[in-house]
This record gives structure tokens, C-alpha cells and sequence, in this order.
């Protein structure tokens, strides 16, 4: 499947009457890059791009994202009415816990989340999120490792892949249930349904994790993860501490 274009026809069929419009490539240098020039030039909400590779896909913090052929890779674009800080800042939220559940339902797993925008199966990241926020247009970015590539992932440890044997059209479907349940959410996303679920699948709460904020680096007990998102835990002199943002290492041992 490694070097396989994506099927356009399957793709539709997937999404059904969702209010998204698809396009494919077979190789993009960002699909949130695309997006942005797309929405530039009056690309509506609901556009979605999906891509079987990057040469520049982009991770957090102005990262490469390695986006090799055997995973697949979309962006999705909105244009909502309300655009502040709270209001953007639970979108990426919401979009973990689609593509949380889209793997499930794709691939027959469990998948957890690890805060505040990575996807865990089997302790590896098998996708990662990325959205952004411009001049009234917010991108939802994901990537998902559906198959290795050849020689795997020797740069990054921690990352893993969902199978060796994906059903048919698995990119395909899981763009579009992805990017449907994305939508699902993005319309009532004040209510933060997803809140629950997001908890239910975190993979810190309960452990030790070391959290770098910055140039610093702590060592903390999770304990929850709050109405708005942010990660509660409990800092070495025993006192409660709140974190709006910031990169966890997991030890995946219990607090």
C-alpha cells in the first residue's frame, strides 16, 4: 500500500452527505500549507485536503513532521463565526478525540490520547495534530501512520504504526470519518462533549510524566486534565499545578 495514490471515488463515498468537500494529491509539501492558500483564495469551510505524503509536513512548534507514503495526511478547513483564544484552543481537543475514535472504528482499536494532541496505540504516537489559526481560518491538521515505511521510524523512537495489514481503503476512510467527526464536533463545539472522552482516554492522568515548559523541565504527578483543557498535577513539593501548554515525556508508570 506504501506507494499507492489515493482513491478519490472512495474517498466520497466515505464522507457521504458530510458539508466536505475532498481533493487529493498523491504528494504535497504541507497539506496545512495548501490549506491556507486555499482559504486565501476563498476556499469555503469544509474544504479538506488529503495527501498519501509530505516533503515538508509541519509537527508543533515549527517541527518537521515526517510524512513518508504509507500513512495519510489531511487538512480540514473552518471558518468559524467565533474566533478567540478559548474557542480555538479547544479544537485541538476536539480533533484527537475524532481521530481517536476514527482509528478505532477503521482499524478495530483502542487508541489513547496523550495531552494535548497526540495519538497513542501500543505506547507509540501513531498521529499527531496540528491546528492553526489565521486571519479567521482555523486548519485542522492530522497525520496517522496506517503502515511503516521500509526501514520504519529510526529517528523517532516513540513513533509506531497502526498495522501491517490495513483493509481496504483504510486512508480513505479514515480521512473521512475523521474529518466528519470533526465537523460533528466543531458545530456545537462550546458544549465540549468530547470533554469526557477526552479524559477517559488520556494516557497521563494517574502517572508520572516529565513536562518541559520552555527551557524548563519538571517532574509531576497528572491528576486530571480540566474544563478548559489544561493538564492538573501535582509538582514534587506537593503542590497543585496548571498547564495550559507544554511537551510530556511519559514513563508510563503509575503516579
Amino acid at each position: 500500500m506504501n506507494n499507492t495514490p489515493l482513491n478519490i471515488t472512495a474517498l466520497q463515498s466515505y464522507l457521504g452527505d458530510a458539508p466536505i468537500t475532498p481533493h487529493v494529491y498523491d504528494n504535497i509539501a504541507s497539506t496545512n500549507a495548501e490549506a491556507f492558500r486555499l482559504a486565501e483564495l476563498g476556499a469555503v469551510e469544509g474544504t479538506l485536503l488529503v495527501a498519501a505524503a509530505q516533503t515538508a509536513g509541519r509537527g508543533t512548534r515549527g517541527r518537521a513532521y515526517f510524512s513518508p507514503f504509507g500513512g495519510v495526511y489531511f487538512s480540514l478547513i473552518l471558518r468559524p463565526e467565533r474566533f478567540d483564544a478559548a474557542f480555538v484552543a479547544a479544537v485541538t481537543p476536539a480533533c484527537a478525540v475524532a481521530a481517536a475514535q476514527s482509528v478505532d472504528a477503521v482499524f478495530g482499536t483502542r487508541c489513547g490520547i496523550k495531552w494535548v494532541n497526540d495519538i497513542i496505540l501500543r505506547d507509540k504516537k501513531v498521529a499527531g495534530i496540528l491546528c492553526e489559526a489565521r486571519n479567521g481560518v482555523v486548519v485542522c491538521g492530522i497525520g496517522l501512520n496506517v503502515t511503516a515505511p521500509t526501514n520504519g521510524y529510526p529517528e523517532l523512537p516513540n513513533a509506531g504504526a497502526v498495522t501491517d495489514a490495513p483493509p481496504e481503503f483504510a486512508r480513505e476512510r479514515f480521512a473521512a470519518e475523521c474529518a466528519t467527526r470533526i465537523f460533528g464536533y466543531y458545530q456545537t463545539l462550546e458544549n465540549k462533549a468530547f470533554l469526557g472522552e477526552y479524559r477517559e482516554r488520556s494516557v497521563l492522568i494517574g502517572r508520572k510524566v516529565t513536562l518541559r515548559v520552555g527551557e524548563c523541565e519538571e517532574r509531576v504527578s497528572v491528576t486530571a486534565i480540566d474544563d478548559d483543557f489544561r493538564l492538573i498535577a501535582e509538582n514534587g513539593a506537593g503542590s497543585i499545578v496548571k498547564f495550559s501548554f507544554g511537551e510530556v515525556r511519559v514513563s508510563y508508570e503509575t503516579a
